[in-house]
């Protein structure tokens, strides 16, 4: 993916030099030397690489995980599990008011302003007491709680089991936010790696050791969460006192309005895309009046082994990218913001595209031989959440510059036009095709949302290069079927590599810059 690519090899050797040697504050300090292998930030270039090398174990051991939970699990306890993994996704943002996500945003900010430590003390403060709140809420009502979550109140017995799951997403989604936005990628992709072992770990003794249903693999993902806060907090304990100390106050005043000005916008945005991902699920729940609700999810969740990992590299990304565009932005560099984001968008595309391609290749070898035909219909909806997803990643990577220039809430307005078109198209589809219209509404809504997205980028000043609208178009060719997909791939990658329409002059030598930078220094070791 992109970087902080630059048009020569001096002026990206120069910048990578001058990232590293401008970490957190507290490194000038000689007394606190030894503590460098913690603190050290990493640059644009640096925490891509680390992304990437990471991202591929990570996701392998979590498609291993999918397959074993699968194979394992009937459709219909499979769905229990993708209502109650919806559920803690929507939940924990939404407890948190949003705070979490404006570290991305605003921690560099305060590290420059001398004030780290107070705004962290503060935060961490209020989540905690937010966090209490939601626990005590889903523990006062589990009927009313299961009722809207799973459709049933059989589940009301597994609700403080999910409220302990909650707590450790909310926790470990703070600390997450928290070491990207100090751009210790190397050190969140760590924790990350470890959450995803522990979690295939955890579901292998729970389901073959405990019982085989949705609970195992609840208690297995609370405890994997928990485990990496744990192991956080103990290497933040080491960190902590080597962050640099506060150089001025800032005031309860000054802190809250700004945070929350943002953190609210954050929260609705969150709210909306949540709401977006799960309104198919839940009208299929409440609406639908399907014969077995659960297990059509549990269908649905089987075409999203694979797409879904594919998106959640794109949602890392949009995170690992935002402080180095909050760096460029207040400094002024928008011509390099701008260069960034298209570039990151046009590259992502083609390697999601690729990347579905290889998996309508190898679905039938997943599906019918490694799940024994269990999941009939996820292998028929593949190709539909396959293009769904493509844009979805997309859209995830373009909002990144909505909350670059600090205009969160016209991301807020891309969501919920998403939104009312998926509620809408579900309502028209689900009657008469069932879980196939709830898939084709969710593809239909991802475009929606792409499209919003970029036009709002370009309102705000961001120049959207053709190259850009051509990647975008291209996962429909996916519902054309694997020959096409792969010919298309093929032709595109060829082009993009030889021709001078999707990757300018420019991008073409900013890549092979960081190609042959990144070759030397493997080379050197």
């Amino acid at each position: 993916m992109t970087t902080e690519l630059l048009t020569d090899e001096m002026q990206l050797n120069e910048a990578i030099e001058l990232a590293e040697s401008l970490p957190l504050a507290a490194e000038d300090s000689p007394a606190i030397g030894a503590a460098r292998f913690t603190l050290r930030t990493d640059t644009l270039a640096d925490s891509v690489v680390i992304l990437l090398v990471m991202a591929v174990v990570q996701r392998l051991v979590g498609f291993g995980r999918s397959l074993l939970v699968c194979g394992w699990l009937e459709p219909e306890q499979l769905g229990q599990w993708d209502l109650a993994n919806r559920f803690l996704i929507f939940a924990a943002p939404l407890a948190m008011l949003g705070l979490p996500g404006t570290f991305g945003r605003y921690l560099e900010y305060y590290r420059l302003q001398g004030s780290l430590r107070t705004v962290l003390v503060r935060t961490i403060s209020v989540c905690t007491l937010l966090t209490a709140v939601a626990v005590m809420a889903m523990l006062a009502a589990p009927d009313f709680v299961s009722e809207q979550v799973f459709g049933t109140t059989a589940n009301a017995s597994s609700i403080p089991l999910l409220a302990f799951a909650l707590v450790s997403v909310i926790a470990y989604n703070f600390l997450s936010e928290m070491l990207t936005a100090l751009r210790l990628v190397r050190i969140g992709a760590t924790f990350q790696f470890i959450n995803s072992v522990a979690f295939a770990l955890f579901c292998v003794a729970l389901l073959a050791w405990w019982q085989t249903d949705a609970t195992a693999i609840v208690a297995a993902y609370g405890g994997s969460c928990l485990l990496l806060v744990v192991v956080a907090l103990l290497w933040t304990a080491r960190a902590w006192p080597h962050l640099p100390h506060d150089a001025s106050a800032v005031t309860h005043r000054e802190l809250w309005p700004k945070l929350l000005r943002f953190a609210s916008w954050i929260w609705i945005t969150n709210i909306l895309t949540n709401l977006y991902e799960i309104a198919g699920r839940y009208l299929l729940i409440h609406y639908g009046n399907l014969a077995d609700p659960q297990a059509a999810i549990g269908q649905y969740h089987s075409a999203q082994i694979i797409p879904v990992l594919i998106v959640s590299v794109a949602v890392v990304l949009s995170g690992m990218i935002l402080p180095h565009l909050t760096s460029d932005w207040e400094q002024g560099r928008r011509k390099q913001v701008d260069n960034t984001m298209n570039l990151t968008i046009k590259l992502l595309g083609l390697a999601m595209l690729a990347g579905s391609a290889v998996v309508l290749l190898t679905a039938p070898l997943l599906f019918n031989v490694v799940l024994r035909g269990k999941y009939s219909e996820g292998v028929e909806l593949l190709p539909l959440v396959l293009t769904g997803c493509a844009w979805t990643g997309l859209m995830t990577v373009a909002h990144t510059y909505l909350w670059c220039a600090e205009r969160a809430r016209l991301g807020s307005l891309a969501m919920l036009i998403g939104l009312v078109g998926c509620v809408v198209l579900n309502l028209i589809l689900i009657p008469t095709y069932g879980l196939t219209g709830t898939v084709v509404a969710a593809t239909l809504a991802s475009l929606i949302v792409l499209v919003s997205v970029l036009v709002l980028n370009w309102r705000m000043g961001m120049e959207v290069h053709r190259g850009v609208l051509v990647v975008c178009l291209l996962p429909v060719v996916l519902l054309l079927g694997t020959t096409v997909a792969c010919v298309v791939t093929v032709g595109a990658t060829t082009y993009a590599v030889f021709g001078g329409q999707l990757f300018n002059v420019a991008e073409k030598q900013q890549i092979t810059a960081v190609a042959q930078n990144y070759y030397r220094r493997v080379a050197r070791r």
